[in-house]
């Protein structure tokens, strides 16, 4: 399983949010995954919450772009980085991103769950969430934003989800933009 190390910093500003990333002792010798690194918009993320998204969509076994575009298109303050429901998750919001116990570990952990259980809807269905290159669909985004952010929700009195889909497939897509 991959984990962060708590000690994470960045010590030059080349520095991969990814070498925040290390594997338990029991699992061998360290390794390194310099190649982890975000793209496009993603790679503007403050580097605690770029290595915790990496982390976390490691450990759930979902594309970690997704997660940074959610949090891209969410924009929340802290504690809601991921929307206004995400603050039920529970955790301490004065803790680092990459503490466990912090609402935005808390928070990026419910929404890899969230898509994770998606990608699964969509296999039941029948629907492949991926195109040919391994990527998720635009047709999934729009019907993961139909479950995260419907137009004409209650918890949406200024109508700002009716962007979500655009802002969330925009910097989906800058992550993947060569």
């Amino acid at each position: 399983m991959l984990t962060l190390r708590q000690d994470a910093s960045p010590s030059t500003p080349q520095e991969s949010p990814a070498s925040w990333l290390a594997w338990p002792e029991t699992s061998g010798p360290a390794l390194s995954l310099p190649d982890l690194t975000f793209t496009g918009e993603a790679a503007n993320l403050p580097f605690g919450e770029q290595a915790a998204i990496l982390a976390i969509a490691a450990r759930r076994g979902v594309d970690p772009a997704a997660i940074a575009a959610l949090r891209i298109a969410e924009n929340g303050r802290a504690g809601r980085e991921f929307g206004v429901l995400s603050i039920a998750t529970g955790g301490d919001p004065s803790k680092p991103p990459t503490d466990p116990g912090s609402t935005f570990y808390a928070q990026c952990d419910a929404a890899c769950s969230s898509l994770a259980a998606q990608v699964s809807r969509q296999l039941a269905a029948g629907v492949n969430p991926l195109d040919a290159t391994g990527r998720l669909t635009y047709d999934f985004w729009q019907t993961w934003a139909r479950r995260w952010a419907p137009v004409g929700a209650a918890n949406d009195p200024t109508g700002l989800n009716k962007n979500w889909l655009a802002n969330a497939w925009g910097a989906y897509e800058s992550s993947y933009a060569t």
